[in-house]
């Protein structure tokens, strides 16, 4: 039986996601968010306006699944992560990352886009 653990991470708005699997271990992108989910988050006041994000977990697939370690900065001067961001632009922003390490071996582009577009259909907890 194969266990491993799913873990959410907050990314803050000017900050780096960073995450390293073991040697034997590559990086699966369970999903990924960018927007404002929760009250308290990144902030020290709460706004009272939560739920607005966009899925970033293509892009974030794109450039982390299937490695060793990644580091990602998180901000709203990348463009691929706020196209089509419908968030009122005042709002503090985070990143919600869902991750684990499984083991394998470094993947190819192509075989991580036909897995992320296989599990597409699946759900995620």
């Amino acid at each position: 039986m194969c266990m491993y653990f799913i873990e959410l991470e907050d990314v803050c708005d000017a900050e780096t996601f960073d995450k390293t699997c073991h040697l034997d271990q590559v990086l699966v992108i369970q999903s990924a968010k960018y927007g404002r989910m929760s009250l308290g988050t990144c902030i020290t006041t709460g706004y009272g306006h939560v739920g607005c994000y966009k899925d970033v977990t293509d892009l974030v697939s794109r450039r982390c699944a299937g490695k060793q370690s990644c580091s990602m900065f998180v901000t709203r001067s990348d463009q691929e992560l706020i196209e089509d961001y419908s968030c009122d632009k005042d709002l503090v922003s985070y990143m919600e990352i869902d991750t684990n390490c499984q083991s394998g071996k470094l993947m190819s582009k192509l075989y991580l886009l036909t897995t992320t577009i296989a599990k597409a259909g699946l759900s995620h907890r």
